[in-house]
């Protein structure tokens, strides 16, 4: 599965069917397969992702790092809440939440521990800005 995303480059799943090895004959299959992949308590991204970011942010050379909070509204049903590192005009992910919530104004509550996370993605003695 990881390798048909570098080799799409995309997130749509029906792109990566022709770079994934399945015995089905049918396109269904590979997409149940894939579903399952997705699905497997087992891969935590959260965990994964961490050690990345850090090390992408650990030899940081300006004094302050910019941060944003976005939040995004899908289908008017799922908030998207996202913290990244602002840098050359592109947002890095630092930390972000899904939830069912009808509207993108969201309560403290929502993201205090997503701060909590961001914070310790960051490297020591730079202030957020």
């Amino acid at each position: 599965m990881v390798c048909a995303l570098i080799q799409t480059g995309q997130i749509n799943l029906p792109q990566w069917l022709s770079y994934i090895p399945c015995r089905g004959l049918f396109a269904q299959s590979k997409q149940r397969r894939v579903r399952r992949w997705l699905g497997n308590s087992r891969i935590n991204i959260h965990r994964l992702y961490k050690p990345l970011i850090k090390a992408a942010v650990e030899h940081w050379q300006q004094s302050k790092i910019y941060l944003s909070l976005d939040t995004s509204l899908f289908w008017d049903e799922y908030c998207l809440i996202r913290i990244a590192v602002v840098h050359r005009g592109r947002a890095l992910p630092l930390a972000w939440r899904v939830l069912a919530h009808p509207s993108a104004s969201v309560a403290f509550a929502a993201y205090e521990l997503l701060l909590r996370q961001a914070a310790e993605c960051l490297p020591q003695g730079v202030n957020p800005g």
